[in-house]
């Protein structure tokens, strides 16, 4: 294996041969950056202590009778304008059912009235369908994809003024696919708005059906090229990439409220910000973090290898919360120091793999735990 070239100067635009190609291509993804942007959510709900496992208060609708809700628009586009208007009708339909707080009306009673209306020579607008259906709330959403993780923009609103009066992010991972390996987007467009809901109506928290979820980028591995490391300096570029696949991995698999992202969608999300790649090996970027930020993104795990004395390693990994765009905070770590020698063997991947499971696992049960009673907590909290 190679160490990867630091030198950057052979990769900007507009430099030796091929400049016109790269100005090329440099202008399409610019076009791709910008489509991108313009499906990503906003913001993530920010609380303005940065209590870093702080949630919208749940169990919102306090009334005995059950809230009456429709569907008033949906957005989704490029990689999921397949999600139409009528499939997240259907699928909030499905994930309200059994919620007794709630009457949902679809698109199909929505329309028949519209109809009946233009048929008539006139023409409903959203205030006086409110007022016609009865309504407490109408809800609209946005729908984004980075790769394998889906990303749902949820809103109740006010159906007379307009003014929001609920506001939701969740993130799902897309686990499914068809037999030609298409994405089947169905399962995850049904799980992201059953959190929502299930989060405004105060529906129990489970491992098995999780309300309160966390999104997760696991962001590197920073591994200096030092000799006292051994061979993790001599495959840094290798080894703290497959430390950043295997930590996300553990994580889907082990803590379903903490959506990881793989590194795939992972390096998607970061294309919003125009960086078209990152070595794992150094230290998370500021511009990196600025991008997460953006995108909803507040927690992240990322991890160092460093020598100690002069036989040994010390592991260490930070979960780390985005209090704002340029302060983070530690809210979990976790180190151990080992011998250089267990690492000098062919199972090198491994051993270091199973390094960093054991560090995270505590950390990740304690802040799923954490989540849990933090929602758990906000079933309780009075609405201002």
């Amino acid at each position: 294996m190679q160490e990867p070239n630091d030198d950057l100067s052979a990769y900007r635009p507009y430099q030796n041969r091929g400049a016109l190609i790269r100005a090329v291509l440099w202008a399409l993804i610019a076009l791709l950056v910008a489509a991108i942007v313009a499906c990503a959510p906003e913001t993530t709900n920010k609380t303005t202590d940065g209590n870093p496992t702080a949630t919208t208060p749940a169990g919102q609708w306090k009334q005995t009778r059950p809230m009456r809700l429709m569907l008033a628009g949906s957005e989704a586009r490029d990689s999921v304008a397949v999600a139409t208007e009528f499939i997240v009708d259907q699928a909030l339909r499905r994930a309200l059912e059994g919620i007794p707080q709630v009457e949902y009306l679809t698109l199909n009673y929505r329309d028949s009235l519209v109809k009946l209306a233009q048929d008539s020579g006139k023409k409903l607008t959203v205030v006086q369908l409110a007022q016609q259906l009865h309504l407490d709330g109408v809800v609209y959403t946005r729908l984004a994809r980075f790769s394998s993780v889906l990303a749902l923009e949820f809103r109740i609103a006010n159906p007379s003024t307009g003014q929001p009066t609920y506001r939701d992010l969740a993130f799902s991972m897309i686990r499914y696919r068809d037999s030609a390996g298409t994405m089947l987007l169905g399962p995850t467009l049904y799980d992201v708005l059953r959190k929502s809901t299930a989060k405004f109506f105060g529906r129990p928290d489970s491992d098995s059906l999780p309300v309160a979820s966390a999104p997760l980028v696991v962001t590197s591995i920073a591994i200096e090229k030092d000799t006292a490391l051994g061979r993790f300096s001599t495959y840094r570029q290798e080894l703290a990439t497959e430390g950043v696949k295997a930590l996300g991995e553990y994580t889907r698999m082990n803590f379903p409220s903490l959506v990881a992202f793989d590194i795939t969608s992972r390096n998607q999300v970061y294309l919003l910000g125009k960086i078209l790649a990152v070595d794992d090996y150094k230290p998370t970027s500021a511009q990196e973090r600025d991008i997460l930020y953006n995108v909803g993104i507040d927690h992240y795990l990322t991890g160092a290898i460093t020598p100690t004395g002069k036989d040994s390693i010390t592991f260490r990994l930070e979960l780390r919360f985005m209090k704002s765009r340029t302060e983070d905070l530690v809210i979990d770590l976790n180190q151990a120091t080992h011998p250089r020698l267990k690492y000098q063997t062919s199972d090198l991947v491994h051993d270091y793999v199973q390094t960093l499971a054991e560090l995270a696992q505590p950390m990740l049960l304690r802040t799923a735990e954490k989540i849990h009673k933090a929602y758990e907590q906000s079933l309780t909290t009075t609405k201002q």
